[in-house]
């Protein structure tokens, strides 16, 4: 039974884990050119002519001179972006989009120098050095019209208009994408990669069998222990999936193995869950919730709120002594004073087997007449 149980819970793994490898794949695949650009190291704008300008490079540049801006993105009454007039190589122009903080230093250069031009007093030599990096892509869609827009209404000379380029330096982007939703793509790519890992070395350990493991080797005798267990889950009738005596409690769905000793039952309730979308009820998962004495707990699925019942009764009549049914008083005393729950159920279970004992004449603890 249990080999059976591990090679089905291996199987369940591995294509669990092939899933989530096949997911980590798909986001490597759709950033290939966000890590090509990435991995390539960056060109200084300042050493670079216009012809050297093109698609995908990955520059860092250090800005004194903002000459203008062409276009600005708004939320809220507040800036949030702006796109400004930068020069590159001997006598040209290009676009830099940024937010945020240099947004703010380029536009206090851009002011600065739109005042020195208007020959105000001020000292061309307070412009500061702003150091940006990103990736240069081609101005495309609005951007490209207000581009264009602002290049025509200077009014220059054909000559001196094709000196304006039609690309920008998207400053803190990778590739395509900016380097917030690059992280977000390396965090999915982790997170998936992650948990196919720990998925396939739950199913080549068989850890769905960890706790009947764990309580076998605690005997001292492992092997025996485990025939014993195997012996009682082929001869016992199942309520709802649950196997109990007076030793342990078995719960199998799927391939998931859920045991404890029955000595650290405390309590079982019934557990519902009901789902929403938005206010809209879309039905009710049902589970056996039991409460052990060492905090661990078992949610075991249950199709229905009577199967729930059978489920409870069938506890009931295993062990008359745990507390059975939810309970506010019993969730605070389990909460707060765990060692107290175990006491009184340890000391009903007492009462119960002397009673049994006084009635049948027989010490069942001590295997002798009384």
């Amino acid at each position: 039974m249990f080999e059976k149980l591990k090679r089905k819970h291996r199987t369940w793994c591995v294509i669990g884990a092939i899933i989530c490898f096949l997911v980590s794949g798909v986001v490597v695949a759709f950033s290939i050119d966000d890590i090509k650009a990435l991995l390539l190291k960056p060109a200084a704008l300042e050493t670079l002519d216009a012809a050297d300008i093109k698609e995908d490079l990955k520059v860092t540049a250090k800005i004194r001179y903002v000459m203008d801006y062409y276009a600005y993105t708004e939320s809220k009454g507040q800036t949030t972006s702006m796109e400004f007039i930068i020069p590159v190589g001997e006598e040209e122009y290009m676009g830099l989009v940024c937010s945020g903080s240099k947004m703010r230093e380029l536009n206090a250069n851009m002011e600065l120098y739109w005042d020195y031009m208007d020959g105000k007093d001020v000292d061309i030599n307070d412009l500061s050095v702003i150091e940006v990096k990103g990736t240069i892509q081609p101005i495309t869609g609005e951007s490209l019209t207000f581009y264009t827009e602002f290049v025509a209404s200077i009014g220059l000379p054909e000559e001196d208009a094709a000196k304006f380029i039609p690309y920008m330096l998207k400053v803190g982007e990778i590739g395509k994408v900016d380097t917030g939703n690059f992280a977000m793509k390396v965090i999915m790519f982790a997170i998936f990669f992650i948990i196919g890992l720990v998925v396939l070395i739950s199913g080549i350990r068989g850890n769905n069998l960890k706790d009947v493991m764990k309580y076998c080797e605690a005997k001292g005798n492992k092997e025996y222990e485990l025939q014993k267990i195997e012996q009682f889950y082929q001869m016992q009738t199942p309520v709802q999936g649950i196997r109990a005596n007076e030793e342990y409690l078995i719960a199998v769905n799927g391939s998931t193995v859920r045991f404890a000793p029955a000595d650290k039952l405390v309590w079982a309730y019934t557990h519902i869950v009901q789902h929403r979308q938005g206010l809209i009820p879309t039905g009710k998962t049902y589970s056996i919730m039991i409460r052990r004495s060492d905090g661990v707990s078992l949610d075991i699925p249950m199709g229905s709120e009577n199967a729930c019942k059978q489920a409870l009764d069938y506890l009931s009549s295993v062990y008359p002594y745990i507390y059975i049914g939810y309970d506010n008083q019993w969730n605070s005393l389990y909460s707060k004073n765990r060692g107290e729950m175990t006491r009184l159920v340890q000391e009903r279970k007492a009462e119960m087997q002397q009673l049994m004992n006084s009635e049948s004449g027989y010490d069942m603890n001590n295997n002798s007449e009384l």
